[in-house]
C-alpha cells in the first residue's frame, strides 16, 4: 500500500516541469526525459561526474520544494 499524496496533477505538475527546465539551465545541464506522475517524477539527467547527480537533484529538489 502506498502513502503518497497525488498532488502533481494539472496546474502543479506543469509549473513543477516549467521550474525544473529553469533550475536545469542555471545549472547547465539538459533534461533528456522528463515524466511527471501524479505522486512521483522520473528524470533522466546526463551530468559532469565532478558535480555529481546527487547534487543536481538536491538543487532541484531544494530550489522546486519552496516554490
Amino acid at each position: 500500500m502506498k502513502y503518497r499524496q497525488k498532488v502533481l496533477v494539472p496546474p502543479v505538475s506543469v509549473r513543477l516541469e516549467e521550474l525544473f527546465i529553469q533550475k536545469a539551465k542555471e545549472l547547465k545541464t539538459t533534461i533528456s526525459s522528463m515524466e511527471i506522475m501524479p505522486d512521483h517524477v522520473h528524470l533522466l539527467i546526463p551530468c559532469d561526474p565532478r558535480f555529481g547527480i546527487h547534487q543536481v537533484v538536491k538543487h532541484l529538489k531544494g530550489s522546486t520544494s519552496r516554490e
